[in-house]
C-alpha cells in the first residue's frame, strides 16, 4: 500500500511540473507602454516620409521595431535601435491608409541584467487624399492673356506644377509654375492660335508624393480681327496766320470712326526735313505754332492718325 501512494504521488507531481512547464511557456507578458514618441507630421500624403522620435527605457542601446497596427495585431514595419541614452529615431513611408504606429523593443538580457518588453504609446499619422481644381479666366481673343489657377490639396509650397493641352490621346506641357503655400499655382494659357482646346494641371510626383491631375477645362480661342493697315484721309484746308513769332494753323476735321487725331508738322522748305511739333495727336482742329524767328520762312503740315497708328 504504501509503495503504491509513493508512486502515484510522484505521478500526479510530474504532471502538476509538466502542466506548470507548459504554462511557462505559452504566456508571454504583454509589453508596458513605458517609451515616449513623436512624429515629424501627423497627417500627409501617401508616399511621403514620416519620422518617429522618442525614448524606451532603459538608457542604453537596445534593438526596437517600428511596428503598424493590423487588425488586431502588430506587423514590422522597420527595425533599428535606441542610442545609449535609450533615445530613437526611425522613419518610414506614409501608408495609403490612415494607421496607427508604436515602436518596439522585446525582453532582452544584457550582461547579467534581464529588461522587459517595452513599447511606447501609439501614434496615429493620417492618410490624406490629394485633389486639384483648374480654372481659367481672362479674354479668350486669339493673342489676349488667359490666366491658369492650379489649386492643389494638401498644400505643398514649392511643389512643382505643368500645364497641360490634350492633342489627339495624348497631353502636351504648355506651361509651368510651382504651389505657394496656399497649394495655388499660377499659369498662362497659350493663345496664339485660333480654335478651342482642353486644358489641364499636374502637380508633380515630389518628396514621395505621386502626381495628382486636376480635372480638365476647355476654352474656344477665338481668332483676331484682321490687322488695320488703312491710314485715315488727309486733312484739308489748311489756313496759316502769321503773328510775332508765331503762327495760327486751322484745318477742316475728317471723318473717320477709328480717329485718334492729329499731328502737326514744320519745315523751312516745301521739301523738309519735317519736324514734329506735337507730342501726341490732338483732338483740336487748330494750332499756335510758337517759338519762330521773324523774317524766315516756314512750311506746315497736318496729318491725321488712327488708334491701330495708320498715319495719313
Amino acid at each position: 500500500m504504501t509503495a503504491s501512494f509513493q508512486l502515484n504521488r510522484g505521478l500526479v507531481l510530474t504532471a502538476l511540473v509538466g502542466l506548470l512547464l507548459s504554462l511557462a511557456v505559452v504566456f508571454v507578458p504583454p509589453a508596458q507602454a513605458a517609451g515616449s514618441i513623436r512624429a515629424s507630421v501627423s497627417a500627409g500624403i501617401a508616399g511621403e516620409t514620416v519620422i518617429f522620435t522618442g525614448s524606451l527605457p532603459p538608457k542604453r542601446s537596445r534593438p526596437i521595431v517600428l511596428q503598424r497596427r493590423s487588425g488586431g495585431s502588430w506587423v514590422k514595419v522597420v527595425a533599428g535601435k535606441t542610442n545609449a541614452k535609450g533615445r530613437f529615431s526611425i522613419s518610414t513611408k506614409i501608408r495609403t491608409a490612415t494607421t496607427t504606429y508604436r515602436v518596439y523593443a522585446k525582453a532582452t538580457k544584457v550582461g547579467s541584467k534581464r529588461y522587459s518588453a517595452t513599447a511606447t504609446s501609439n501614434k496615429r499619422i493620417t492618410t490624406q487624399a490629394q485633389s486639384g481644381v483648374l480654372a481659367l479666366a481672362g479674354s479668350t481673343q486669339q493673342g489676349a492673356v488667359v490666366n491658369a489657377t492650379a489649386t492643389f490639396t494638401p498644400a505643398r509650397a514649392g511643389r512643382p506644377v505643368v500645364l497641360q493641352r490634350q492633342s489627339g490621346s495624348s497631353w502636351v506641357q504648355v506651361a509651368s509654375g510651382t504651389q505657394v503655400s496656399n497649394g495655388s499655382a499660377s499659369l498662362t494659357v497659350p493663345t496664339g492660335v485660333a480654335g478651342t482646346f482642353t486644358f489641364r494641371a499636374v502637380t508633380q510626383t515630389w518628396k514621395g508624393a505621386a502626381l495628382t491631375t486636376t480635372g480638365s477645362k476647355s476654352i474656344t480661342i477665338a481668332a483676331a480681327p484682321p490687322v488695320d493697315s488703312t491710314p485715315p484721309p488727309a486733312p484739308s484746308g489748311l489756313a496759316a496766320t502769321a503773328g510775332d513769332g508765331h503762327v495760327e494753323l486751322s484745318w477742316t476735321a475728317i471723318t473717320a470712326p477709328d480717329l485718334a487725331g492729329y499731328n502737326v508738322y514744320r519745315a523751312t522748305s516745301s521739301g523738309g526735313p519735317w519736324t514734329k511739333l506735337t507730342g501726341s495727336p490732338i483732338g483740336a482742329t487748330t494750332y499756335d505754332a510758337t517759338g519762330l524767328t521773324n523774317g524766315t520762312e516756314y512750311w506746315f503740315a497736318i496729318t491725321s492718325i488712327d488708334t491701330t497708328g495708320n498715319e495719313s
